[in-house]
């Protein structure tokens, strides 16, 4: 489909809006400028940022097959996700971002069009998909801590063998000496990226044409249409004027 949905992108867009508050107030604490890590890292705020990267990943699954290229596309977000790597490495090593999001979405972006011409076009092969990636998703989203299991819940514990090196950090068995600011590994968060996926192949190209796809509110449209480009630079924006600000009081 050709035209736009505008309530996707301005659901992206506030998510973005979110995100930027998310971290401006992780600034606030790294410049000691009136919030604590307790209250940063508090149940309410862990809530907050899961609604972020969830509905970022979920989306970027849903619009997949809006992409004529998706190749491009996810080699850009991978390049994007690099480049923040390299940057934070190389200008704020205490706040490194290595395998942050951007890195997550445009491997899954690529994965998912490796494989996009290999799966059935069937409904049954759709929602086959769905419920397995919900269901891998449920079991591997603590992965990165050693456990089988879904937040507080363990259905049983990971080999601790392969919890080594950065390839298999990559993949999510987090290395225990690993340390970045925006750590998204393939693992579980692909399985999530395809929920949004085949959600999207689940639904009936009519269920679009119903005024709420075709309402959105302008100003945060922008933000959505643009999120890669937004996402690459809030943060630079922000910590520059935080930095500024904490060199004046």
């Amino acid at each position: 489909m050709k035209e736009r949905l505008r309530l996707i992108d301005t659901v992206r867009g506030l998510t973005i809006l979110s995100m930027i508050a998310f971290h401006a107030c992780w600034d606030m604490v790294y410049f000691g400028m009136g919030l604590t890590e307790k209250e940063l890292y508090s149940p309410a705020a862990y809530v907050w940022q899961q609604s972020i990267c969830w509905s970022f990943i979920l989306l970027s699954g849903f619009c997949f097959s809006y992409s004529k290229k998706p190749v491009k596309r996810g080699l850009m977000a991978l390049g994007g996700g690099i480049l923040i790597t390299v940057v934070t490495v190389t200008m704020v090593p205490d706040a490194a971002d290595i395998f942050g999001v951007l890195i997550l979405i445009g491997s899954s972006i690529l994965i998912t069009a490796l494989t996009d011409r290999f799966i059935c076009k069937s409904r049954a092969s759709y929602i086959i998909g769905l419920v397995t990636s919900v269901l891998l998703f449920v079991l591997m989203r603590n992965v990165n801590v050693g456990t089988f299991g879904f937040e507080g819940l363990a259905f049983g514990r990971v080999p601790k063998v392969l919890y080594h090196g950065y390839f298999m950090t990559y993949l999510g068995f987090c290395d225990p000496d690993f340390v970045s600011t925006d750590y998204f590994s393939l693992i579980p968060w692909l399985f999530l990226f395809l929920t949004g996926y085949f959600t999207n192949k689940l639904m009936n190209r009519k269920e679009f044409d119903i005024p709420p796809f075709k309402k959105g509110i302008p100003a945060v449209e922008f933000l959505g249409r643009h999120s890669l480009l937004i996402y690459m630079l809030h943060q630079v924006v922000l910590f520059g004027v935080f930095y500024l600000i904490s060199l004046a009081v």
